[in-house]
This record gives C-alpha cells, structure tokens and sequence, in this order.
C-alpha cells in the first residue's frame, strides 16, 4: 500500500539563482532544437516557470524575501509514512520549524537525542525534501524547507 503527499517547500535566493541559470540553458537549448512553427507546449511551460522565478527573486530584491513554493508530490510506501509520522521524527520536524539550528550536533543537545539517530532522521527528511542539509565549514546545518506537508489517504 502507498500514499500520496504534496510537500510545499520554499527555496532560499541562491537555490532560485542556480534554477533560474538551469532553465535559463534547458530553454536555449530547447529552443535551438524546436523550430519557429512548432507550438511547443513544454516550452511555453518552461518559459512560465522561468518568468514566476524571475518575478518571485526579483520581490527577493526589493522586499528581501523570497515568494515562490514549489509543489512536489511523493507516493510513498506506507512503512515510510509511518517512519515519517513518529513521533521523535514529528518532534524534530516541529523543533526546526521553530528557530533555526547552526548544527545536528546543537539540534541534538536540545531535542536529547543522539547526533547519529538525528542525522538518520534528517537525511530521510532530505529524501522527500522536507529538510536541506548545508555545509558550513566544520558542520552541517539543517534547514527545514517544507512548509506544509499535505497526505492525500485515497
């Protein structure tokens, strides 16, 4: 048996930068294989999301934050929903929510959890894109980047 979930995640101005250079390449190149008479509706597509990616940084400019959610759905298997459901997962998901943390090892003073069982946590977390895991020098950070997680039962 699986599940549906739609995880709405908000992205951070390099990540939109980077998406926006991406599809930027990907149009180009569409483009330079389509020709002038072809109604490409995949294009047009493409051409969409890139405008609502331009406008949603260029608010990032002027108002400093970013307005743009990105929509994925998962179909996962129900074990996985129930690994995502625990309650010391929940509690995770909800201390990040909160504030943010510098690292898993601070995140794990808090929440009295071992380092290891918190980064298994979040790198599964990382999987369905509900967290992003950063470098920062000797560290990692975790930041959650879901906003709403949505589960569709039928």
């Amino acid at each position: 048996m699986s599940v549906s979930i739609r995880i709405n995640k908000t992205f951070e101005p390099d990540e939109l930068l980077e998406i926006i250079k991406k599809l930027r390449a990907l149009i180009s190149k569409s483009e330079r294989k389509t020709s002038a008479f072809v109604n490409d509706s995949k294009l047009r597509h493409l051409h969409t999301l890139l405008q609502q990616l331009e406008h949603a940084y260029n608010e990032y400019e002027e108002e400093g934050e970013v307005d743009y959610i990105d929509e994925n759905e998962y179909i996962i298997p129900a074990k996985d929903l129930y690994k995502l459901l625990s309650p010391k997962r929940l509690e995770l998901l909800f201390t990040l929510a909160k504030e943010e943390y510098i690292s898993i090892s601070e995140l794990s003073r808090v929440l009295k959890r071992n380092i290891k069982n918190i980064y298994t946590d979040l790198k599964f977390f990382e999987q369905y894109g509900l967290v992003k895991l950063v470098k920062r020098h000797k560290s990692v950070q975790p930041k959650l980047i879901a906003r709403e997680i949505v589960i569709h039962l039928a």
